[in-house]
């Protein structure tokens, strides 16, 4: 390996794993005093719903059409993937559509080689490719790369409730905490 190979392996292990030993080492450290099983029961179940979402909703279910399901099934996972805060079902797929018709080339809406092949090109990239994407302000047209998707009033009907879906997703578990620990009782009495 060259030294460029070892630094661009260590940028990108260092960006995947800090942050993650960070969150189990304040989840350790606040261990029984602020933060208990439950929790982490409720956040286990509530990231699995979200991931689910995306990956086989957002992804599999609209992007690549892998599959069908029930109305009522595909509304849930489409709910599920809206909890993970990524954006709308037609928005996230059309963009994901659009990055498998110009993958890693000009035109992909989330190309990790957009800021180039130098490691700080790489690091951007890794975030934007990850993240960054999300906040660019030229949104991919749903209208032009997932026309179906606008056509279909019960997805359109989730997108436009996506607001307070993405909000439930924050509030929902934070009451089902305090249900579960009985003072949800005491602090609305």
């Amino acid at each position: 390996y060259s030294a460029g190979d070892v630094l661009h392996k260590a940028s990108v292990i260092t960006l995947v794993s800090v942050p993650l030993i960070g969150v189990v080492a304040a989840m350790m450290l606040s261990w029984q005093r602020i933060f208990f099983p439950r929790d982490l029961v409720i956040l286990l179940v509530f990231h699995t719903l979200a991931c689910m979402g995306i990956t086989v909703g957002y992804h599999r279910m609209l992007t690549h059409q892998g599959f069908t399901a029930p109305a009522w099934l595909r509304t849930i996972i489409l709910i599920c993937g809206a909890m993970a805060f990524e954006g709308t079902p037609a928005q996230w797929a059309a963009t994901h559509i659009k990055h498998h018709a110009h993958s890693d080339e000009d035109g992909d809406p989330h190309s990790p080689w957009r800021f180039g092949r130098s490691t700080r090109g790489l690091l951007r990239g890794l975030w934007w490719a990850h993240t960054g994407w999300l906040f660019d302000r030229e949104q991919t047209s749903a209208r032009r790369w997932a026309p179906d998707l606008i056509a279909d009033r019960d997805l359109m009907r989730i997108n436009k409730l996506f607001p307070l879906i993405a909000l439930s997703s924050l509030i929902v578990p934070t009451l089902l905490g305090w249900a579960i620990t009985g003072t949800a009782a005491g602090a609305f009495s």
